[in-house]
């Protein structure tokens, strides 16, 4: 279930593509939240879709390992865009791990 909604995600954000190739505005980042998971793709295009964690639980949390940090622990993210370099940095408050994205890489 989880790699179709991956999939359905990624052709729905593949239309973005079009808009870009169309329109004098760019959509540059696809964000979303409400998820158990990280996750972190590009379209056809290239334009980073990436899905954030929520607090999770149960079976969806199995990838993180007990400690004193539980995994139904809160995670924050922070964005920053860095135009100059064209670099992507998610900084994670609570469960999970930081990101990275190098449009070049």
């Amino acid at each position: 279930m989880r790699y179709q909604m991956r999939l359905y995600i990624h052709r729905l954000c593949n239309l973005f593509d079009e808009h870009n190739e169309e329109e004098s505005s760019v959509v540059e980042l696809i964000l979303a939240g409400h998820v158990h998971n990280d996750y972190h793709t590009t379209t056809e295009g290239g334009i980073p879709i990436i899905t954030v964690g929520s607090d999770a639980y149960g079976v969806a949390c199995g990838k993180y390992k007990k400690s004193l940090r539980p995994c139904h622990e809160q995670c924050i993210n922070v964005i920053q865009i860095n135009y100059r370099h064209g670099y992507i940095y998610n900084t994670r408050i609570g469960r999970g791990d930081d990101l990275y994205l190098n449009k070049d890489k």
